[in-house]
């Protein structure tokens, strides 16, 4: 379990080769999608952030991803204000240990 971070990500493979898998971080990913949930809609964040959860658990990210990439803020906005698209980009890098649903049944 890492928090997307390319490092993490090579050692699970160097380290454990085929007998381990990375798996982005729950916590971090929901971090990410809370704060994207209060600025496409503050008020039914917690709803939104529901959905895209239970999503993510059963192995929907590629909906999750074009649901962000349809709020993504315009290059036109800096970076660090674009909190849709730093949530996209993190989603987008870590698709692969999105594997929740196989997670969750293995305990």
């Amino acid at each position: 379990m890492g928090d997307g971070a390319k490092r993490i990500a090579h050692q699970v493979e160097e380290q454990l080769d085929a007998h381990g898998r990375n798996l982005l971080a729950f916590y971090h990913l929901g971090e990410c999608l809370g704060a994207a949930a209060h600025a496409i809609d503050a008020a039914a964040a917690d709803a939104w952030l529901d959905t895209r959860e239970t999503r993510l658990k059963s192995q929907r990210a590629d909906e999750e991803i074009r649901t962000l990439e349809a709020y993504r803020e315009p290059m036109t906005v800096a970076d660090q204000q674009a909190t849709i698209r730093r949530c996209y980009r993190y989603l987008r890098q870590g698709q692969n240990p999105l594997d929740y649903q196989t997670a969750i049944a293995q305990g």
